[in-house]
Parts: C-alpha cells; structure tokens; sequence
C-alpha cells in the first residue's frame, strides 16, 4: 500500500538558523464517496473548480475532500450530491450492478412510466409482507 507523504519545514524569523522537520506518513484514504464522485464529475465533464465554486469553497478545500485529507460534513456531501444531479444515498451506499444498472434504467423511464414502477414495487411490496 503506498502512503502519502508529507515533509514540513519551519525557519525561524528570529534566528534564521534555526530548522525543523516534520514528516508524516499516512495511508491513502479514499472512502466510497470519493471514488463515485470522481467518477461522476469525470461522467459530467465537471471539474474541481466547477463544483468547489458551486459549493462556495476554495478549490484547494475541495481538493482536500477528494484527497480524503480532510472529511466533508454530511451537508456538503448532500450539496455535492444534488451538483451531480444524484441522490445522496449513490454516494454513499455501495451498490451492486444489478442495482446500479436498474437504478440507471429507472432514471431513463419518463416520469410516468416511474409512477408506474414505482406503484407496482410498492404492490409487490405490500403483498410480501
């Protein structure tokens, strides 16, 4: 596994001879929100700054989420959620592709034609229980 590395240098202004170093070594980080996102944004033609500026955050800011350096509030990952036109659930629940691909047929379907799905999953539904 690789690590990420991180060298941090420090001259003191009142001496200007004085050094310190500080490394850290921390392993990738990339939760499932990361990699959908990603992959989302690639899909959409949407880069860091598009979406960073939608959010009202710094490029870098954003860069750091999708870096796993730092970790989005819930709040956000739902802002970035509704940016790429997903509910939030397809950024966070990892789904099989069965699922996927049904979800991605769903969406094709008019809204009528959902109605109907969706009335006659909630029959089977019913009738299950």
């Amino acid at each position: 596994m690789d690590n990420y590395r991180a060298t941090y240098n420090y001259t003191s202004s009142i001496t200007n001879n004085m050094r310190f170093s500080h490394t850290i070594e921390m392993p990738p980080i990339d939760p499932l929100w990361i990699t959908k996102t990603r992959k989302l944004m690639r899909d959409r033609k949407l880069t860091q700054l598009q979406v960073a500026d939608r959010l009202g955050v710094t490029v870098g800011g954003f860069s750091h989420w999708m870096t796993g350096i730092r970790e989005p509030r819930y709040d956000t990952i739902k802002e970035i959620a509704t940016i790429l036109k997903v509910p939030v659930t397809e950024l966070l629940v990892e789904q099989d592709n069965d699922e996927a691909e049904i979800i991605v047929l769903f969406r094709s379907l008019s809204h009528e034609d959902q109605q109907t799905v969706t009335s006659l999953m909630q029959s089977l539904s019913s009738k299950s229980k």
